[in-house]
């Protein structure tokens, strides 16, 4: 297991700051920057926003 982690790109786990509103309230959350990346590669065309995305997780 510890071989599929050292082979990561280091730059996936920098921890990255994003500005969100969840609920109508104004907030930052930090996460690696391999979750931004995943979000948004995953999205298509007329799926919901981040903040949205992150009020159901």
């Amino acid at each position: 297991m510890c071989k599929v982690y050292a082979r990561q790109d280091p730059e996936g786990y920098r921890q990255t700051n994003r500005s969100v509103r969840v609920a109508g309230h104004s907030t930052s959350i930090q996460l690696e920057a391999a979750f931004w990346t995943s979000r948004r590669n995953c999205r298509e065309p007329g799926s919901v926003n981040a903040e949205i995305y992150l009020q159901a997780l």
